[in-house]
């Protein structure tokens, strides 16, 4: 059985870069072929697929096709985020750190 994996190391809102990691369609050996082109061929097919699919839902932040592993810390730090702190106060609302709410 091979899984194709896909990776997408990028950076969305935050500071700090993301990774997202998309597992395609499971392949049995009788399904990728009989000679090495054929199979070099249906993995490179099978691959960019998965790819491509991992791209467009990170592009566009479809980040319910996503489960989150684990988190960093949100936000700058620092004396920006005293300054939000004290904006948020003002305002009356909750200190957010992250620049866009999930």
């Amino acid at each position: 059985m091979i899984v194709p994996v896909a990776l997408d190391y990028c950076y969305g809102t935050e500071a700090r870069a993301e990774a997202f990691i998309r597992f395609g369609k499971p392949l049995s050996r009788a399904e990728l072929g009989a000679t090495r082109p054929e199979v070099h061929h249906r993995l490179e097919t099978e691959l960019e697929a998965t790819l491509e699919a991992l791209s467009h839902d990170v592009a566009h932040r479809r980040l319910d096709q996503f489960k989150t592993l684990a988190k960093g810390r949100a936000g700058m730090g620092g004396l920006y985020a005293v300054l939000q702190r004290i904006v948020a106060m003002m305002k009356g609302q909750e200190y957010e750190p992250r620049h866009a709410r999930r």
